[in-house]
């Protein structure tokens, strides 16, 4: 039995005993005697939300075990009669963004070391100091400008836009965002991978984010890119579903416009495209070699206005999804559905991790008991191992520190406020504009202060809670009801938000402009 034939084995065995354990537990919500109806409601739900969590962690636990024992790396590529030599097309998407940040992209891609390369900025921008200085970078550095009076499809669009630029003589295109800087070999490198197998449709490559020792803010996004990257993606390419991740990606050119471009209708343009291409037929390569580095969110307001967009773009793309599927099933294999279902669900996370913030607040302080069920206890042991493990395993890989990682916990489950949001937008419909990230924080006035009001509301009522629930402990009025659950989650609340509110007073101390010129320095791959 081959390796991945193995994992998928281990996977459904542990799918199976989750199943069983859900079955018990819907039993006893059910039919169980003595319990009120709000107790089996509140049960219910808990069961529910911990098992979508259970299945996203053990989702990723075989990723990971894929990515580490099954996957082959760069697929080989025969001796031809020389270097590559196909036409590529670099195009390099702006919208308002800082000049500095997109010279030094434009200067990484005159570097590229491959003989017949077009660079094109597609400049949407529509501040027009920007504009003029993004036509000077292009004549300086004889760069094609292409600029629309108009955003429709947003970054999607602009690329569609350019597409019909292209003749017969460019058959491959390699799109980048503007704070990515590319190794000289990525054309040379990749290319012939896409030229040895013509079935291909794109080759993504990892985005890379160095992170800064005591900068909780890119180690968190460093960490967050890394685990996608690093151990999702390659699971995902053994399993022959290989995801776009919006930049350091070359495509076969005829096989995108094949499936009519990049998506316009998803502001997750990157994941949309890759089930369009998926959903047709086509295939792409994942190689885990870094050819790129890019720059993360200078601070928290950025961050969570990027993951506020991506949430709300996957929750939307979900929805299409499930449309796709019932109405045909078997345009693509069942694994592949799996796959894009669990993996553009992740964000829904976010819901799991309110339903948890609150649990305690119903149990101890309206003194609801919870049914004795095993799925919850189960998730806070997958929970703990699955976690435990990718520390580990990333320390490893990219000597994070645990004070640093402990710090990044604290900002992922915060998250869930911004998911939460993300997802209400996307279910009442509510449409959301792309909004750019800045990539270089602001030289006065300081970072713009993210709302910290319902992190704060609900550590007031977890304290409030977990005191009531104290006293009723003391006073023997438990009603006969385990606390552990409630009392566990209200402690783990307490201890990721209070963290998360060290972050925000550390970046609220940051000297506006610090280290303005940080983002844009000479990188080292690594």
């Amino acid at each position: 039995m081959k390796t991945a034939a193995r994992i998928s084995l281990f996977t459904v065995m542990l799918l199976m005993l989750i199943a069983l354990v859900f079955l018990h537990d819907l039993h006893l919500i059910l039919t169980g005697a003595g319990w009120s109806l709000p107790a089996r409601a509140i049960t219910l739900v808990l069961v529910g939300v911990t098992a979508f969590g259970v299945i996203q962690f053990l989702s990723y636990a075989d990723h990971l075990l894929r990515s580490l024992y099954a996957y082959r790396g760069s697929p080989g590529v025969p001796a031809g009669d020389g270097p590559a030599r196909a036409g590529v097309a670099v195009f390099i998407p702006v919208y308002n963004e800082e000049p500095r940040v997109v010279e030094a992209c434009i200067r990484a891609c005159m570097a590229i070391a491959y003989p017949d390369v077009r660079v094109f900025l597609l400049d949407d921008s529509t501040d027009e100091g920007k504009r003029a200085v993004m036509q000077e970078f292009a004549r300086r550095y004889n760069v094609r400008y292409v600029h629309r009076d108009h955003r429709r499809g947003f970054k999607a669009g602009a690329i569609n836009h350019a597409l019909s630029l292209l003749g017969d003589e460019t058959p491959y295109l390699l799109v980048l965002d503007a704070d990515q800087q590319v190794k000289p070999a990525i054309l040379a490198d990749l290319i012939p991978v896409l030229e040895a197998d013509p079935g291909a449709s794109f080759v993504q490559t990892p985005q890379f984010f160095r992170s800064e020792k005591n900068d909780a803010i890119s180690v968190t996004f460093s960490y967050q890119q890394h685990i996608y990257n690093k151990h999702v993606c390659r699971g995902l390419c053994v399993n022959r579903t290989a995801m776009l991740t919006g930049s350091n990606c070359i495509f076969r050119v005829s096989h995108l416009a094949a499936i009519g471009g990049m998506d316009e209708t998803c502001i997750a343009e990157d994941i949309a495209t890759a089930f369009a291409f998926h959903l047709r037929g086509r295939r792409g390569i994942f190689i885990d070699a870094v050819y790129a580095e890019g720059i993360a969110p200078p601070n928290l307001a950025a961050y969570f206005t990027q993951q506020l967009r991506w949430a709300y773009g996957n929750t939307r793309l979900l929805l299409t999804i499930f449309r796709s599927l019932a109405a045909a099933p078997r345009s693509m294999p069942s694994l592949q559905w799996i796959e894009f279902v669990v993996i553009v669900s992740m964000y829904l996370l976010g819901g799991v991790n309110v339903a948890l913030f609150l649990l305690p607040v119903a149990t101890l302080l309206f003194a609801i008991p919870i049914l004795p069920v095993w799925l919850p206890s189960v998730f806070a042991v997958v929970l703990v191992v699955v976690i435990g493990i990718q520390v580990v395993i990333s320390i490893r890989e990219r000597q994070y520190s645990l004070r640093d990682l402990a710090f990044s916990q604290a900002i992922f489950n915060t998250l869930a406020f911004v998911y939460a949001r993300a997802i209400l937008y996307a279910v009442s419909g509510k449409e959301m504009p792309f909004v750019v990230t800045p990539k270089v924080a602001p030289g006065q006035g300081g970072p713009p202060r993210v709302r910290i009001m319902p992190v704060l509301l609900v550590i007031a009522a977890i304290l409030v809670s977990m005191t009531v629930g104290i006293l009723r402990l003391a006073a023997g009025e438990a009603g006969g009801s385990a606390p552990v659950i409630p009392f566990f989650w209200a402690g783990y609340t307490l201890l990721v938000l209070s963290s998360f509110l060290v972050v925000w007073r550390r970046e609220g101390r940051q000297v506006p402009g610090e280290s303005p010129e940080e983002p844009v320095k000479k990188r080292s791959y690594g």
